[in-house]
């Protein structure tokens, strides 16, 4: 019996978590790029990225932290990852448009590392590196769940709602 009070399966709850999660990532990296650009001192930035960070746990709490990942046999960071990254029906929850990879551009040495992913998929060995700032050029976009996509010819389309565009 379906106890979901919308009706939804268990794949589509799963998948709204997956999205939700995935928005509010790209969302909060794309704050703390703008916070390493207007804040006026290190202590500052680090303080507003320690927040932004505690939001970030906040969000991945209520979304994929807490997700049964049954499906994951071996249990490792990286399969946990590509769980959390990946539709039911096998689709990316987030793609990344622009340069091919970003090998060969790097930020300024004094970045500060805020823990937030840029890239929600980190599994992908697709040449972007998760840490530091996005490419120029790159924009991440965060894919409908397949239960929210019209049926088309083409592949699954991106939503409107955030996109992390440097």
């Amino acid at each position: 019996m379906n106890n979901d009070p919308f009706g939804r399966t268990p794949d589509e709850i799963e998948d709204e978590a997956r999205y939700g999660y995935a928005v509010g990532t790209v969302a909060l990296r794309a704050l703390a790029d703008k916070v390493s650009e207007i804040a006026p001192s290190r202590w500052e930035r680090e303080h507003l990225h320690k927040e932004l960070f505690y939001l970030y746990e906040l969000l991945g709490t209520h979304t994929v932290f807490g997700m049964g990942d049954e499906p994951v046999t071996d249990g490792s960071p990286k399969a946990v990852w590509a769980y959390w990254d990946t539709y039911s029906d096998g689709s990316p929850v987030s793609i990344v448009v622009g340069p091919p990879s970003s090998r060969g551009w790097s930020a300024r040495g004094t970045v500060y590392d805020c823990g937030i992913p840029w890239l929600p998929n980190t599994t992908r060995n697709d040449g972007y590196a998760a840490d530091g700032r996005i490419p120029p050029g790159c924009q991440v976009m965060v894919v409908d769940p397949p239960h929210r996509r019209k049926p088309t010819a083409r592949a699954a389309g991106r939503t409107g709602t955030w996109t992390s565009k440097r």
